[in-house]
């Protein structure tokens, strides 16, 4: 079973231009409720306000549900979401307990036959919806199906991943390493270019994951060890052991905003990053103690190094303003 926690509740009704209120109130209300939509926030409010709005505009083919689980927001979020779309059913944590847990919390919470995850910083696209539904409608095993995520600029960002080994995980965005042109064909053994058309992968982004419920309950949800960054790939791992599938469709296009962070926000996510990478590798490869030392090592190093150049950085942008 998925675990749960304490929360608040928040239930009314989504404003919306009156020529599209009547076939949004049906599609939400009659029938059979088939997917529940699961977005998670953390201090993110404009977004999410886009995110929502994108969802009503562009909503699935069938009876559908919108969960918002709030990591205890304090730039205003959960009021904005109770002033404004009250409709969307809103599940307020005390504390920031990360992505997985406030996911298998709205997951627990949801009575729709098929889970939608979305960050807060997705937008839908018309008809992305309607082809992550029927992607894993036609699939009558154990499927997650994800679509293609776009900057708003059109740029296609990586959200399909091969599954890393020690060897490869090194490589991947952000390392130092992968910025050496000689070593980019050892990154592309870990993060893939977005197929075309829809194609079986290894693992996709939880940014964007629709499976079924039955299906992510027989999996005990997301492993919530992982505050941040890869559950995903954990899910995926662990449903491609039960002879699962992972795909991914190029045609459902999700636009998504990477925000810009501080030092400090970026200095954290990486920490987060290395530390959900290196036990990723100490829960599926237990045995391998020496290559699981090794890699601590070079994720240490990386951070490191990383620390430093930042630090280093600092220092010279601060002699340029003062000089």
């Amino acid at each position: 079973m998925i675990s749960g926690c304490t929360g608040e509740t928040a239930i009314g009704s989504l404003p919306l231009p009156d020529e599209r209120r009547d076939s949004v109130s049906m599609r939400d209300n009659t029938g059979p409720l088939e997917v529940s939509i699961v977005v998670v926030s953390y201090n993110t409010k404009e977004a999410l306000r886009l995110c929502i709005r994108s969802i009503y505009d562009h909503p699935p083919p069938t009876a559908f549900e919108v969960i918002v689980v709030d990591n205890a927001s304090t730039d205003g979020s959960p009021e904005m979401m109770e002033s404004s779309f009250s409709e969307v059913r809103l599940l307020r944590l005390d504390s920031n307990r990360g992505y997985a847990y406030a996911c298998n919390y709205g997951a627990q919470s949801s009575t729709g036959r098929m889970l939608l995850f979305l960050n807060s910083d997705i937008e839908v696209t018309p008809g992305a919806l309607r082809l992550l539904y029927d992607c894993v409608e036609r699939r009558k095993g154990s499927t997650i199906c994800s679509g293609r995520l776009e900057s708003y600029d059109g740029s296609v960002q990586p959200s399909c991943r091969r599954f890393p080994t020690h060897f490869s995980i090194p490589f991947g965005r952000g390392s130092a390493l992968s910025k050496l042109p000689v070593l980019k064909g050892l990154q592309d053994r870990y993060i893939m270019e977005p197929p075309e058309g829809e194609q079986e992968v290894d693992a996709v982004a939880g940014a964007c994951m629709m499976i079924r419920k039955g299906v992510f309950e027989e999996l005990a949800g997301f492993d919530e060890r992982f505050f941040m960054y890869v559950e995903d790939l954990d899910l995926c791992y662990r449903l491609k052991g039960v002879g699962g599938v992972v795909l991914f469709s190029a045609e459902a296009v999700f636009k998504h905003r990477w925000g810009a962070s501080s030092v400090a926000g970026e200095l954290r996510l990486r920490l987060e990053h290395h530390r959900s990478i290196y036990r990723y590798f100490r829960k599926h490869y237990p045995g391998r103690r020496l290559s699981n030392l090794l890699l601590a090592i070079m994720l240490l190093a990386q951070l490191g190094s990383f620390f430093l150049l930042t630090f280093l950085n600092l220092r010279v942008t601060k002699g340029e303003t003062s000089s």
